[in-house]
């Protein structure tokens, strides 16, 4: 077995073969190559994540000038002054 829990030929036992040095060598690289993938998987997921969340601050945000421009529509509609439209804020993120 290797390192990492298992053979990574499978049933071809290609790894219980070698000995010594040499599998400690393979077992080495095979789990630091296992180690970069892993790393580079998370840095994707990472950048899909900020992107979602990008795309969810600008809806959120286009739903808020919508609503503001709906509010303001139906106070010009009823002339009623009481309903003070708040500034919008825009945050950059």
């Amino acid at each position: 077995m290797s390192i990492l829990g298992a053979d990574p030929f499978g049933s071809f036992g290609s790894l219980d073969s070698l000995r010594g040095p040499l599998r400690e060598e393979f077992q080495r690289k095979y789990a630091e190559a296992f180690m970069a993938d892993t790393k580079a998987k998370m840095q994707l997921e990472n950048e899909r994540l900020v992107l979602e969340n990008e795309r969810l601050r600008n809806q959120n945000e286009a739903e808020r000038i919508r609503l503001a421009a709906e509010l303001a529509k139906l106070q010009g509609q009823t002339g009623n002054s009481s309903f003070k439209p708040k500034s919008l804020h825009v945050v950059n993120g």
